[in-house]
């Protein structure tokens, strides 16, 4: 294992996070604290995000093709999801999502996708976002029928996802 693991020490990055004792100053934190504390996470093939509560999205593990940068993502995201080889975030507005890692099959567009999106969810070479409507839009790979381009025409949606209200700082 020691010899596997040296094999992949280079390309391997660590994204340093605050380590805030929750015991030490219960109660107490700065906004700064605040801010940097996680609020979801993601897993990739050999990558992993964390999305912070100010919106932006730590990563870690391996950079290849971008898809971890070690200084993470700024932004004002809502959600992340990880795929085998890219990365994707829901602007709080939903009205994209931003994508990073590896497009060679059109899973990780650098402009991102436009779109009313609800939800994000991230294949090993395709990508799904959940529009306002309903309705699903993917991109990427379609293979095996995973992310057809005119999308599923659903409703896949909720009394909870129809009444989603955007919250805005």
């Amino acid at each position: 294992m020691a010899s596997r693991m040296a094999r992949y020490k280079t390309p391997w990055t660590l994204c340093a996070c605050e380590g805030i004792a929750v015991n030490a100053r219960p109660n107490k934190f700065t906004k700064a604290e605040l801010d940097s504390f996680i609020v979801a996470i993601a897993a990739g093939g050999a990558h992993s995000l964390a999305w912070r509560r100010n919106g932006g999205v730590a990563c870690w593990g391996w950079n290849n093709h971008g898809k971890a940068p070690p200084a993470g993502v700024e932004g004002d995201f809502v959600a992340i999801a990880a795929g085998s080889r890219h990365s994707l975030a829901l602007r709080r507005n939903g009205t994209s999502v931003a994508c990073w890692g590896f497009n060679q099959l059109g899973q990780a567009p650098p402009g991102g996708m436009d779109g009313d999106f609800v939800a994000i969810g991230a294949g090993a070479h395709f990508s799904v976002a959940l529009r306002r409507d309903g309705s699903v839009a993917c991109w990427g790979r379609n293979d095996a029928g995973q992310a057809p381009a005119d999308g599923v025409p659903g409703p896949f949606k909720t009394p909870e996802v129809c009444n989603i209200r955007v919250v805005t700082k």
